[in-house]
């Protein structure tokens, strides 16, 4: 009888400017139990699921159930080893059941890197950035689970594999930008922070002052000592880079047009 197979995730992350360590992100490998039945043997369609659910605080009930907001489809088998294999196409994509809003507010992304040995080929770079869905407002902290259906039968449930904690934290500062009217007239503006992924788009209906020859756009949920970058897209598809890994204090001291309020 071939060994269950569950999904372990490792903790990625990365250091800021003031010395605090965030969660970026999560390597992926299986592991084979030492017993128990598999749906894993002769190579089979199989499809990850990825879940999520909320908490005020890691003392605290979660405020949400677990729940499927994105998959990746593939096929797996075993090596002869009785190691799991997990393979998927080239253009292969995260098919996203539950979409993180893109237009408003801020969106966390989880980076992903898949284990070699037991995703061969490797994924495609498209799939190594998870998008979570709008956590609730009161929510601090995120875990992301896994789980692993094989031909339509579930080989293992969230509750069954490793979780990645994700602390939601609070972001004290809100950045104001000044921009030409002319400029943000067919465009809209992308704050992305670069550690973690976290983006925010604005454009000319968020203008804070009306009436005027600018259109001045507030970020919230910036931290200083993070660098962050700021790109234009336009409505024909172009983009812009407006500056790349300047963290809050740099660019309070070289642009006239930011401010900052706590």
């Amino acid at each position: 009888m071939d060994n269950s197979v569950r999904l372990l995730c490792s903790p990625r992350t990365q250091e800021s400017d003031l010395g605090i360590r965030y969660v970026v992100g999560g390597a992926l490998s299986f592991q084979s139990l030492g017993g128990g039945p598999s749906n894993v043997s002769a190579p089979a369609a199989a499809e990850l699921g990825f879940y999520v659910r909320y908490f005020e605080s890691a003392r605290k009930p979660a405020l949400t159930d677990f729940r499927l907001f994105a998959t990746l489809k593939g096929q797996v088998s075993r090596r002869l080893d009785d190691s799991p294999l997990f393979s998927c196409e080239p253009e292969a994509i995260l098919e996203y059941v539950e979409q993180a809003e893109a237009k408003k507010g801020s969106v966390r992304v989880v980076h992903l890197l898949y284990e070699p040995s037991m995703f061969d080929p490797s994924p495609p770079s498209s799939v190594s950035e998870l998008r979570l869905p709008v956590a609730p407002a009161t929510a601090r902290h995120a875990e992301v689970g896994f789980a692993l259906k094989v031909s339509d039968a579930s080989e293992a449930k969230p509750e069954q594999c490793d979780v990645l904690d994700v602390p939601l934290r609070p972001y004290p500062r809100k950045l104001r930008l000044r921009f030409p009217k002319t400029e943000a007239s067919a465009s809209t503006f992308v704050l992305r922070r670069e550690a973690d992924g976290f983006e925010q788009t604005r454009g000319h209906g968020d203008d804070l002052i009306a009436g005027d020859e600018f259109v001045d756009l507030e970020f919230d949920g910036v931290f200083d000592g993070m660098p962050y970058s700021l790109s234009i897209r336009f409505d024909d598809g172009a983009a812009r880079p407006v500056f790349s890994g300047k963290v809050l204090s740099q660019l309070l001291g070289e642009r006239s047009r930011a401010e900052v309020d706590s």
